[in-house]
């Protein structure tokens, strides 16, 4: 394996633990959050309960970090696999090919999920950047996008097929056919800030 192969593998492996680490502790704030609440107010908590809580959280991110793992580790003998981006993938990332149809750079994780969020048709005030933070995140760990960050953009691919790849295929789709103006981009960017980031690599 060359240099730049091996670079590439750390990085790609430091992203899911960043992410599953991530995820694991904000779980457990939000827990710790709840329980401290529930005391604070003189509610009945038994220490069992407590524990059986945080027991659930550190299986739930042991979880996510094995099939982050085994995921990882399949789809790099996927050898020969065709996709079906809707972005060109830079050469710069063609050793992350593996991971999917590469649906281009978006500024932040918050608006990647809230592209996802607006696909779903919630009324667009219900659709923060934290929810959007919520949702790419979860999706990651999950397995059915992968985000990689580089010169600040959010390059994005998803597993083939599933809800998020298809989702971001008709958003692809509808700004191919209205020919990416602003005008018809209302509801799959919204304002600038949603576009996908050109040069991002």
């Amino acid at each position: 394996m060359n240099t730049s192969r091996r670079e590439a593998r750390r990085a790609e492996i430091d992203r899911d633990h960043r992410l599953v680490a991530l995820g694991f502790l904000k779980n457990l704030q939000r827990l710790v959050d709840d329980q401290l609440a529930r005391v604070l107010l003189d509610d009945a908590v038994w220490p069992d309960q407590v524990l059986e809580a945080v027991q659930a959280v550190l299986e739930a991110g042991a979880a996510e970090h094995r099939h982050l793992n085994d995921e990882r580790i399949n789809l790099r003998g996927h050898r020969g696999a065709t996709f079906e981006d809707t972005a060109p993938l830079p050469e710069v990332l063609g050793a992350y090919r593996h991971r999917g149809n590469y649906h281009g750079a978006f500024a932040t994780m918050g608006d990647a999920g809230r592209v996802l969020l607006l696909e779903l048709e919630l009324p667009e005030g219900w659709v923060d950047r934290g929810l959007g933070v919520m949702l790419a995140e979860m999706l990651h760990r999950r397995g059915e996008l992968w985000t990689f960050e580089r010169n600040g953009a959010v390059h994005v691919f998803c597993r083939p097929g599933s809800p998020a790849d298809q989702a971001l295929s008709r958003r692809a789709r509808r700004w191919s056919e209205r020919g990416g103006t602003d005008e018809a981009d209302a509801r799959d960017c919204g304002p600038p800030r949603l576009r996908l980031v050109v040069d991002a690599v």
